[in-house]
């Protein structure tokens, strides 16, 4: 991605509004918070800063709390979804993921927090922790004044985080939008979408991204993928799929190529990839497609 292509991901995530409101909810819930980018790197984090991090800086308990806090980052990612850590019991983080039309954005990451546990006393949070006992005390001083937060409320604070996100999201893309319109003079939304199409149906066979659809009508990943949402009700994606599957379906009829071959032609390069995409699409496997034609013929 070219760093003209990627202007909107960091006007989004430099944003003054968001990292104002970031440093709000920190505020609030008394936590840290950081901000990521897609690539893993830090972009902002708030002025309440972590204790217990601190604490244990430079021990085996940073380095077992970064592990899991790297496994948590992939399974947000893959998932889609927030995650709870607890490196160990009552205490964690919670990592939530950022989206914005299907594209990975990047992850926020608060705390550590206090996870209320019933029928375990905060003041044995620490019970197992891998610290020297005068860290452990020093831990403790710490819980004694944190805020102690239910899984409800986590969950509660994570979705109020993710629609500001997206509200702020919108706004910033819409102001890209109007930049990128000036600066091109842009008038025609139609002769764009056309044009992608076409780029589309030439070239499905090949293994073509949103970037390449972008590159191809000269605008940026993020303003093509939100035009092209917005223009055609489906996004890129979607729409190269119909492409594929309809030309598959077009080969199944019309000759006796076999399946791993068409797969390969409209564009996959794994047939029984191919076979999972075109029962999604069609409610049939391949053959079984093949065969139903036959039938009514």
């Amino acid at each position: 991605m070219t760093s003209n292509q990627n202007i909107e991901i960091k006007s989004i995530l430099k944003t003054t509004s968001l990292k104002h409101i970031l440093n709000l909810f920190s505020r609030f819930a008394e936590c840290a918070v950081t901000l990521l980018d897609n690539k893993g790197k830090p972009i902002t984090s708030t002025e309440t800063q972590c204790e217990i991090c601190n604490l244990i800086k430079n021990t085996e308990q940073e380095d077992y709390c970064t592990k899991l806090e790297n496994e948590a980052i992939k399974k947000a990612r893959e998932s889609g979804d927030y995650q709870l850590i607890r490196c160990h019991p009552g205490i964690g983080q919670i990592l939530i993921p950022l989206f914005y039309e299907g594209n990975y954005m990047g992850i926020l990451i608060s705390g550590k927090i206090l996870i209320k546990i019933d029928g375990l006393e905060t003041n044995e949070y620490t019970k197992h922790l891998e610290v020297p006992e005068e860290m452990k005390e020093q831990i403790n001083k710490v819980i004694h004044h944190s805020v102690l937060y239910t899984e409800e409320k986590i969950k509660a604070a994570a979705e109020l985080l993710l629609v500001v996100f997206t509200q702020i999201c919108e706004k910033e893309i819409k102001n890209a939008e109007l930049k990128e319109m000036n600066k091109r003079k842009i008038h025609g939304k139609r002769e764009i979408i056309a044009k992608a199409k076409k780029f589309i149906q030439e070239n499905f066979i090949k293994d073509i991204k949103l970037a390449d659809a972008a590159r191809e009508v000269a605008l940026s990943n993020y303003y093509f993928s939100h035009l092209f949402k917005r223009e055609t009700s489906t996004s890129f994606i979607e729409y190269l799929t119909q492409v594929r599957i309809e030309k598959a379906k077009e080969l199944l009829s019309t000759t006796e190529m076999e399946v791993i071959n068409i797969a390969f032609y409209v564009g996959y390069n794994d047939a029984n990839y191919f076979s999972h995409v075109f029962r999604k699409a069609t409610g049939f496997s391949p053959k079984d497609f093949r065969q139903q034609l036959k039938i009514t013929s």
